[in-house]
């Protein structure tokens, strides 16, 4: 696995390089984005050089080719073979590794760790879902003329996941593979949420101080069945991942270490919500309120997915970088998730980002057209 996430880097920072240096070019011409021409780039790949060759239009990438390269056979094909041929085809680097988004994750763990362990430690760890492209530049840039960074920074998350799926994938902030017929609790066998949750408001409710954040996903062999979800958990199982049978909970809750009395309670209070068919805790449509009684009984984990810091440099009302003793950086502006850490607190909200980025951004080009004059 580490020797494929190396290949897709190499790939990538190949093609960084052709579009950087074709889009940056003086010689485009005026609404070009790309000098048209044929391309070659070389990169360190995971066995040697890995070489490739770029055909350019004024306005797309035509094609990519690897021309030569020291990766494994067989390794290293799906990578060389496909991935080149995914970013012709979305014009941007912004696509899914070949194999699924493992890789690309992998990737972007490995590119980011450092900063996340540095501005967001609470956070080292976590599954993270960044585009590969997104490794903390604004913060690195800033740093290196003194800027100010937020510390107590935190991720933007939506669900946990019990197995991620190419639609979990594509859309972070919603579990679309357990069942929400399921009951979802935290470490300590309470139910603090909906199991068919408003988008984000899973990341503010299982926070583990301790460790990774996580929660357990409940439910007995009928809706295992009945929903389909059990070939996931025997590949969870068969994996040796954090799935658990017994035929009573509390057998499940030792296996799991969570308070039996606890976990007894939290399913007694849910199936008299099934019966009555309203939820009086946390709202989740009757259309999942099905009741659960007789074993046996699985648990199976869900970690928590993030996709993005909140927190980057820190900013005025003028949205100019500071110091760390809060004196302006003459000419230096920082926008949207650049410089978000004001603006939430521990949880994000969707769609927020947005706003901060056209605010933010409209305030930074204002100022800078001023100062340019």
């Amino acid at each position: 696995m580490k020797r494929a996430t190396a290949i897709v880097l190499a790939l990538v920072l190949a093609v960084s390089l052709f579009t950087a240096c074709n889009s940056g070019s003086s010689s485009v011409s005026s609404g070009a984005r790309y000098k048209a021409g044929t391309y070659t780039v070389t990169v360190d790949g995971r066995n040697g050089p890995l070489t490739m060759e770029g055909v350019f239009t004024e306005d797309a990438i035509e094609s990519l080719t690897v021309t030569s390269h020291s990766e494994t056979e067989g390794i290293s094909d799906g990578a060389i073979q496909d991935l080149p041929q995914q970013i012709v085809d979305a014009q941007s680097l912004q696509v899914d590794a070949v194999a699924g988004a493992t890789i690309t994750s992998e990737a972007v763990i490995a590119a980011v760790k450092d900063l996340v362990e540095q501005y967001a430690p609470a956070y080292s760890g976590e599954y993270n879902t960044t585009m590969i492209s997104d490794t903390g530049d604004a913060i690195t840039m800033g740093l290196e003329v003194g800027a100010d960074v937020y510390i107590s920074g935190f991720m933007m998350g939506g669900t946990g996941h019990t197995y991620m799926t190419e639609a979990d994938l594509e859309a972070t902030y919603a579990d679309h593979t357990t069942p929400k017929t399921s009951v979802y609790l935290n470490p300590l066998g309470l139910r603090v949420n909906s199991e068919d949750p408003i988008a984000y408001t899973a990341s503010a409710c299982y926070v583990n101080p301790d460790g990774p954040d996580y929660y357990w996903a409940i439910l007995n062999e009928e809706q295992a069945q009945s929903t389909g979800y059990i070939q996931y958990i025997d590949e969870i199982m068969a994996n040796g991942g954090d799935a658990y049978k017994a035929d009573s909970l509390d057998e499940l809750a030792n296996m799991i270490r969570m308070p039996a009395a606890n976990l007894r309670y939290s399913m007694n209070r849910y199936n008299q919500f099934c019966e009555n068919g309203v939820d009086k805790d946390y709202g989740k449509s009757a259309d999942y309120l099905i009741k659960m009684e007789e074993g046996p009984w699985y648990a199976v984990k869900a970690t928590m997915t993030y996709f993005g810091t909140v927190g980057g440099l820190v900013t005025n009302e003028n949205v100019e970088v500071l110091t760390p003793e809060g004196t302006a950086i003459p000419g230096l502006y920082a926008a949207g998730e650049a410089s978000n850490g004001g603006f939430f607190n521990m949880s994000y909200s969707g769609g927020f980002a947005l706003i901060i980025d056209a605010t933010m951004g409209r305030i930074a080009g204002t100022n800078a057209a001023k100062l340019a004059g």
